[in-house]
């Protein structure tokens, strides 16, 4: 008995008939909430995973950590796809949030399309995205704010392309951190090959509200430039399917 995953037989995970179409957060549609353990509120051990369409809040009230994502412990996990996630971060002072962390050699995950936002408590230790111990991690078309790392790279090869790393509340820009490759992405720093920094250096003129969530590129800001960061610019790739 029982059954095997392969590439035509994948585990899917989604809320897609319940999920923001203009991708902003919103409570009153289908959410998974973390609980006051150090878990992650999905944790997958498997291969040919699909995770796609739905929303995340992070509160670390009496946790040490409240990650969201974490992959790990797989044989041979070249076929994970993460997508279409909207993520919001409300750490305590003092406690942790992660939002999405790869945590196994033998992974090789895939992640676009996703919002990860707040985590700007300036007294909370915070990171957006982690690839902690993975062989290979491409993320693309992702914005982040808040938090206090955006994409960190401590073990394997990260590639980052089309993504722009928003705004910590007074703190300054979301930096990237060890990232192999960085392409074609807005940051503070103007990190990376074909980098950008915010208009003005005022993330105002990028996104139209952090405080609410919504991280809609505005028109004339760097996120948004036309034949640069749309699909048929090149930058995304025939994975992406």
């Amino acid at each position: 008995g029982g059954w095997n995953s392969d590439a035509t037989r994948y585990v899917r995970v989604t809320a897609e008939d319940d999920f923001p179409e203009d991708g902003i957060y919103d409570e009153s549609k289908f959410v998974l909430h973390s609980i006051t353990t150090n878990l992650a509120i999905c944790h997958n051990l498997d291969n040919y995973f699909r995770l796609d369409h739905i929303q995340f809040h992070l509160d670390s009230t009496g946790a040490v950590r409240a990650h969201g994502i974490q992959m790990d412990a797989q044989t041979g996990g070249g076929d994970i796809w993460v997508h279409d996630i909207i993520m919001k971060a409300t750490p305590e002072a003092g406690q942790w949030n992660v939002g999405m962390i790869f945590n196994d050699a033998q992974i090789t995950p895939k992640v676009w399309n996703c919002i990860l936002y707040g985590g700007d408590n300036a007294s909370a230790n915070s990171i957006a995205i982690n690839s902690n111990n993975s062989t290979s991690v491409d993320i693309w078309n992702c914005s982040l704010s808040g938090f206090t790392k955006g994409i960190s790279e401590v073990a394997g090869t990260v590639t980052v392309k089309n993504c722009s790393m928003g705004w910590r509340g007074g703190v300054g820009g979301l930096d990237f951190t060890d990232v192999t490759t960085i392409d074609n992405c807005v940051s503070t720093d103007a990190e990376g090959t074909n980098a950008l920094a915010p208009v003005d250096d005022d993330w105002t003129k990028e996104y139209i509200s952090f405080s609410t969530g919504n991280l809609t590129p505005v028109e004339g800001g760097n996120t948004l430039v036309a034949g640069l960061n749309d699909p048929s610019s090149g930058l995304f790739s025939a994975d992406i399917e």
